[in-house]
């Protein structure tokens, strides 16, 4: 169809406009053979090659429109788009700028330099160009949601969290922003509200996997158990849904060591691979290693692995430390940072954060997070280092390219098992969990009464967080109890909705509510003070006690544990094992409840077993920092041989 009595330029918008891009684009590209300096022919054909995906096409039209039309605010914009598409943001915000002083009424040229700003983390800048954009146009989502994710960034929380609940209320059908306030809400530990905006959410996209498992573990967290429903509901029509979940929501739905490896692969495929690995370097006497975290404070991860990096062999490794969080100044943070080379990446860009880490050429890249939260699975994906190794903070396989080896033992993961674990295992000899051996063992100071226990009750407790629970272990535990009077359970109080849940549930096992005793969540020393005054832990199934089985065998508490199938559900059994004492590990459901039932019954028994557990922190291998670290370099150093050889990884035992 030839243009008659509209303009070349008029043809051209309705043809975009009609979604014709490639015919747009090849009747532009004629007109400018006839009509060079027609800088609206050059701004169109820009505009077609964009919408085709032909970037450097688009590109180049795009720079011949502003050079034609210099005054022209929208040629600007266009420019200033195609180069945050290039990876520019720098040359995008002059674009931008150019774009909002010559129209600066126009609410997207000042959206899009805010955008631009945040790409280039320029954070208090890109807040005033996205208030300004809402300002001109309070109607426009897209930025007002970005303004949101700025105003988190730069710590401005309530203020984010207006903006989002501003815009859910004038916006109701706008997915990112019951997104961001579900994120938000769970961020302050405020799970109803959270669970409503995901609620909300899942009306708005029901076939979202993230939100269906966000959903599963906003309930967990409230130790509501229908969650168990509306996961066995899930899985069943799991082949409908879309969008890979975040396979750590799960780990404590099901213990099954397969599904939690589809789940992961699944999730680690959504990472892009964007480069390739660096190049191992020659040896030249040490191995350079880079712990990656965004843990660096008081945090369980850092009281487990603060005494290794303090034992860490200085002639043999250069040990880096990478916060992506802003630490913090707890006693333990400044160990960590005391041993190590620190460098501090928090609120910088996945691109930053890569080029950062591949000029420290680092040999081995451990990533202490992996799919938990505040991850960044991504730089892993992009590659950071020659060998990349998943530790310590997730329990299970990555299964994703960015992951060479994983660190485990072989009760975690035992030979029938193996298939289930996509990295090639370094296998420690005794427990792969490390531990502090140089924490101080606090006195006790307290009396039962001050935490609300009776004097001469036996004290069953269990510190994991409620979202470990589930009705397999509590209805056990509910039976200890009816059957034996002179017992308190004694709760971690994690959330008022937990608490509140799982006094319900036992009043519903004919318990009076009242012996569930709720212990706030104190500091470290006075966490582990206050467990002197308990008798025995009673671990969870599908995801057992990990730090807080570590944390009750140094305060030598005995820790019955029933040892599962997944990486998840058998790390108190390592623990166990490397503190020489098996007997606490049930091999079955009935096994753990008769062997909790002989301990009550025993109540010798159970004192003597607390003399075991005392003895293994000074005799078990469990607790022995310096040899469990000199264990871990040799599989990291035999990782890096086999690298610089140009072998594949494989399985080793250091």
């Amino acid at each position: 169809m030839a243009a008659t009595d509209m303009t070349m330029q008029d043809h051209l918008r309705d043809l975009l406009n009609a979604g014709e891009f490639r015919l747009a684009l090849g009747r532009a590209h004629a007109a400018l053979s006839d009509q060079p300096g027609n800088g609206d022919l050059w701004y169109l054909a820009a505009a077609a090659a964009q919408q085709l995906g032909a970037a450097e096409l688009a590109m180049n039209f795009s720079l011949q429109a502003v050079a034609l039309l210099p005054d022209n605010a929208a040629a600007h914009a266009q420019l200033g788009a195609l180069c945050l598409l290039q990876g520019d943001p720098k040359a995008a915000v002059r674009c931008y700028r150019q774009a909002s002083v010559l129209q600066p009424r126009d609410a997207a040229h000042h959206a899009g330099l805010g955008l631009a700003l945040w790409t280039l983390r320029d954070l208090p800048a890109a807040e005033q160009a996205l208030q300004t954009a809402r300002r001109l146009n309070p109607k426009e989502a897209v930025p007002r949601n970005l303004l949101g994710v700025v105003q988190d960034a730069m710590g401005n929380k309530d203020a984010a969290l207006a903006t989002w609940q501003a815009l859910a209320k004038s916006a109701p059908h706008y997915l990112p922003a019951r997104v961001n306030l579900m994120s938000t809400y769970m961020a302050r530990r405020d799970y109803p509200r959270a669970l409503r905006s995901c609620e909300h959410a899942i009306r708005l996209n029901p076939q979202d996997d993230d939100l269906l498992t966000t959903r599963i573990y906003l309930k967990k967290k409230m130790a509501d158990w229908s969650a168990h429903d509306d996961f066995r509901a899930w899985r069943a029509d799991r082949a409908t849904c879309g969008k890979p979940a975040d396979p750590w929501s799960l780990l404590a739905l099901a213990d099954d060591p397969a599904a939690a490896r589809q789940q992961a692969r699944a999730h680690a495929d959504s990472f892009a691979t964007l480069r390739h690995r660096p190049q191992p370097r020659p040896a030249d006497g040490r191995i350079r290693l880079g712990y990656v975290t965004s843990d660096v404070m008081d945090h369980a991860t850092l009281h487990l692995l603060t005494g290794v990096l303090e034992h860490h062999d200085p002639s043999r490794f250069e040990v880096h430390l990478i916060a992506l969080n802003a630490p913090d100044n707890a006693a333990i943070t400044r160990r960590a940072v005391a041993a190590t080379r620190v460098h501090h990446l928090n609120g910088q860009t996945d691109d930053q954060i890569l080029d950062l880490l591949r000029g420290l050429h680092l040999d081995i890249a451990v990533d202490l997070k992996g799919f938990t939260q505040d991850a960044r699975p991504q730089l892993f994906c992009a590659g950071i280092a020659p060998v990349q190794i998943n530790y310590l903070g997730y329990p299970g396989t990555l299964s994703g390219s960015g992951w060479d080896y994983l660190i485990a033992d072989s009760v975690l993961i035992p030979p029938d098992w193996r298939g289930c674990y996509d990295e090639a295992v370094i296998y420690l000899p005794d427990s792969y969990q490390p531990t502090d051996n140089r924490r101080a063992v606090p006195p006790l100071t307290t009396s039962r009464a001050d935490h609300g226990l009776p004097d001469t009750a036996v004290v069953l407790f269990c510190f994991n967080d409620p979202y470990k629970l589930s009705p397999r272990e509590f209805d056990i535990w509910a039976a200890l109890l009816r059957d034996n009077q002179n017992t308190v359970l004694w709760l971690l109080a994690s959330n008022p909705w937990a608490e509140q849940n799982l006094r319900r549930e036992a009043a519903a096992r004919g318990l009076d509510r009242n012996r569930l005793i709720f212990a706030p969540k104190v500091p470290q020393q006075a966490h582990l003070e206050r467990q002197q005054h308990a008798d025995l832990f009673l671990d969870s199934f599908n995801y057992t006690a990990h730090t807080t089985a570590s944390d009750a065998l140094w305060m030598g508490l005995p820790v019955l544990t029933l040892q599962g199938r997944q990486f998840a559900a058998r790390v108190s059994a390592s623990l166990l094992t490397a503190a020489g004492l098996p007997d606490l590990i049930a091999g079955s459901v009935d096994d753990y409840q008769a062997k909790a039932r002989d301990l009550l019954r025993n109540p010798a028994r159970l004192r003597a077993l607390r003399g075991r557990v005392l003895a293994a922190r000074d005799t078990s291998p469990l607790f022995d920092t310096a040899r469990y670290t000199r264990k871990l370099e040799a599989g990291y150093a035999t990782t890096v041989a086999r690298c610089r050889a140009g072998l594949p990884p494989q399985d080793i035992r250091p």
